[in-house]
């Protein structure tokens, strides 16, 4: 539960303070951050991954449809490479 708060504090800490180009959804970016800003370090699975989307609906953000199992697993397997 404490690394599911710590990532929701860290993503929203990333959507208020950086710039994300293009039009994409909450959902996109979410999957973004997982990828490249360090959120693969907290969320270890698609379990979690989903909690803390419903999390960050609760504080106001537009996550309605959570990016797949698969988007998930490519996302994290990036993640997981670029940090070797």
């Amino acid at each position: 539960q404490e690394r599911l708060q710590r990532a929701e504090q860290k993503f929203d800490y990333w959507m208020k303070n950086y710039n994300h180009l293009g039009n994409r959804t909450h959902a996109e970016k979410l999957l973004d951050w997982l990828y490249c800003d360090g959120g693969g370090k907290l969320i270890e699975n698609y379990d979690e991954f989903t909690e803390l989307a419903k999390r960050l609906n609760q504080m106001g953000y537009e996550i309605e449809e959570v990016s797949s199992q698969e988007q998930f697993d490519v996302a994290k397997k990036e993640f997981l490479e670029r940090m070797r």
